[in-house]
């Protein structure tokens, strides 16, 4: 039993099996997950998060196993993205249980959404529920969110039923548009009074981005696909900038590469040049920024960390770079790009994969007489690290959150951009 970490202070972990990294000696024999190893993973978070959910539509937000507690903590961006990804699992499986439970999460969701006036004008948002010490906070990457997963559970059931709300939702993104193209990222009410903060997001834009796609892809509105068509240029002028870097931030925005991707049918040069950029451009920026995060990777096998991307301490940045990595490179071979240049990417990417499906929760995890069965659920951390007390590595917090299961689940299916299968 590890008495707990002199560094981390992470508490030992009681009876609870130590936390599994089984495909180490897998991934130093370059050996890939098949196609059905990569859905029963999907399979195995998605039943996860079917289990703890609850009657009302609210999951169990976080567990943490060596303590047996329950977070009281609630995020509803990382609810919506929960449904988000329980509708990928329904995409690829066509088992209903999916369907019904991301149907079922998006009840407690649309109460959240609220009409609020901002600078005379009235949109509906995602707000909270209760406000935090008197105030609501307005996130524009939960409004997206919570669009995406509103039309993905239409496109899912073959409906419209939420289609408004989610237009509605997406229409308060193109207003918080500054002339840059960027979005404003968060709105503070306090009683009457309301303002924009300061603080930027790093994903909130291309959220955003995916979010205006889809509702294109449902409903063609030129002023909601000028305003995405802006948004892009932003995130392209961005993304040359970290290019151009020598010691580029740890910064990995996965949403704007699938945003790119989703919005790709809608860019044309003609187009295009009036906020100076080309559809070429788009694709030199993506390649290099890809190109920089892939390099990034942990590849020496000797390390246990091997197949981890440097800078993702947590299964959550590092599945999340999974899914932003695959999106790019379904986009540059849709183009054309040089099959060569990019099949060392997409092995990368593969083995991130592997390195992935470490961090998941089996049957022989699970101690009899918890709380939860843990089984499936992703660690939300795996960065070993010595641990000085005892001598032995410390593989950080146990702890379960449900967006370390939608991000996991979402990198080992991908985003079918242009209608891919899983491959």
């Amino acid at each position: 039993m590890n008495p707990g970490c002199a560094d981390c202070g992470k508490a030992g972990l009681g009876n609870i099996a130590e936390p599994p990294f089984r495909p180490v000696l897998r991934m130093k024999s370059g050996a890939n997950l098949s196609i059905n190893e990569r859905y029963i993973a999907a399979q195995m978070a998605g039943d996860y998060l079917v289990r703890n959910l609850g009657n009302d539509g609210y999951f169990v937000y976080e567990y943490t196993p060596c303590t047996d507690s329950l977070s009281t903590e609630y995020n509803w961006l990382r609810h919506a993205g929960s449904i988000i990804a329980l509708c990928q699992l329904y995409r690829d499986g066509h088992d209903s249980k999916y369907l019904q439970a991301a149907k079922s999460a998006i009840q407690p969701l649309l109460a959240q959404i609220q009409s609020h006036e901002f600078s005379g004008v009235v949109h509906s948002v995602l707000a909270p529920e209760s406000p935090d010490n008197g105030r609501i906070v307005v996130k524009t990457g939960g409004c997206a969110l919570a669009a995406i997963a509103l039309l993905m559970v239409d496109e899912m059931d073959g409906s419209r039923s939420y289609q408004e709300p989610a237009l509605d939702l997406c229409r308060y993104l193109q207003f918080t548009q500054k002339k840059s193209g960027a979005l404003r990222s968060k709105y503070i009410i306090d009683g009457n009074r309301g303002r924009y903060s300061s603080w930027q997001s790093t994903c909130y834009q291309g959220e955003a981005l995916l979010a205006m796609s889809m509702a294109m892809r449902v409903k063609m509105d030129p002023e909601l696909r000028r305003s995405g068509l802006r948004l892009l240029a932003f995130l392209v002028k961005k993304m040359r900038l970290q290019n151009e870097q020598t010691n580029p931030p740890h910064e990995y925005d996965h949403w704007a590469n699938i945003g790119i991707a989703m919005i790709w049918e809608f860019a044309d040069d003609r187009e295009l040049a009036g906020i100076s950029i080309s559809r070429q451009l788009i694709i030199d920026t993506l390649l290099a920024y890809t190109k920089r995060e892939v390099n990034a990777q942990i590849v020496i096998p000797s390390d246990p960390h091997f197949g981890c991307f440097g800078a993702a301490r947590r299964t959550q940045p590092h599945a999340m770079r999974i899914e932003g990595l695959d999106s790019a490179l379904q986009l540059l071979t849709r183009v054309g790009e040089d099959a060569g240049k990019l099949r060392g990417m997409t092995n990368q990417v593969e083995l991130a994969r592997v390195f992935l499906v470490g961090a998941q929760y089996k049957s022989a995890d699970t101690t009899p007489g918890r709380k939860l069965d843990i089984t499936g659920g992703f660690r939300a951390e795996f960065y070993m690290h010595a641990d000085h007390g005892s001598g032995a590595f410390c593989f950080g917090k146990d702890r379960i959150r449900i967006d370390s299961c939608q991000h996991a689940i979402s990198a080992m299916l991908g985003w079918k951009i242009f209608g891919d299968t899983l491959q």
